[in-house]
C-alpha cells in the first residue's frame, strides 16, 4: 500500500526580538492564522494524508532553529539536535517525495546588495538595520534557504 504524503508546515513569526526596539505586533498572530487556514484548506483538498505544523515563534525563531528544522526535513539526524530542538521538532521526520513542505515567515527582513535576509529573533541590530558586516552569522539568507530546500528530497519523481 502506498504511503500517503505528509504536509509539513513550518511557520515562523517574530513579534519579540532580542532588541526590543524592533518588536512587532502582529507577526505571531499572522503565523497562527496562516497555519490554521493552510491546514484547513489542505485537509479540504486532501493532498496529504496528514499535516504536521511546526511553529517557531519569538524566542524559538532563531537562525539555528530555522535552518535546523529544514535540515531535519532533509534527513538530518535527530541525534544532532539540542534538547530544545527535539521538543520543537518532535513531529518531524525526513521528508519523502510524496510529502510537501510549506514555509511561512512573518517578521523583519532586509535586502542588502543582491541578497535578501530573514531577520530571526536573535539578529544583531546596528541602528535601524541588521548588522550585515557578517550576515551569515546572524541572519538567514536567501542562499541558505535555497540550499536547505535543495537538500529536501521532494522531487524524486520522473517528469513526463
Amino acid at each position: 500500500m502506498k504511503r500517503g504524503g505528509v504536509g509539513y508546515v513550518v511557520a515562523i513569526g517574530v513579534d519579540k526580538y532580542a532588541d526590543s526596539n524592533y518588536d512587532l505586533k502582529y507577526a505571531v498572530a499572522d503565523v497562527n492564522e496562516f497555519a490554521a487556514v493552510l491546514a484547513k484548506e489542505q485537509l479540504n483538498v486532501r493532498n496529504y494524508s496528514a499535516l504536521k505544523t511546526t511553529l517557531l515563534l519569538d524566542n524559538d525563531a532563531t537562525k539555528a532553529n530555522i535552518l535546523g528544522v529544514l535540515e531535519r526535513l532533509a534527513g538530518g539526524s535527530a541525534e544532532k539536535l539540542t534538547p530544545a530542538q527535539r521538543r520543537l521538532f518532535a513531529d518531524l521526520a525526513p521528508a519523502r517525495p510524496e510529502d510537501g513542505v510549506f514555509l511561512y515567515y512573518s517578521g523583519h527582513g532586509h535586502a542588502y546588495g543582491h541578497r535578501f535576509y530573514l531577520l530571526p529573533h536573535d539578529v544583531a541590530m546596528l541602528g535601524r538595520v541588521a548588522d550585515l558586516a557578517k550576515p551569515e552569522s546572524h541572519t538567514v539568507s536567501d542562499l541558505e534557504l535555497g540550499d536547505a530546500f535543495e537538500s529536501i528530497d521532494l522531487l524524486s519523481f520522473e517528469l513526463k
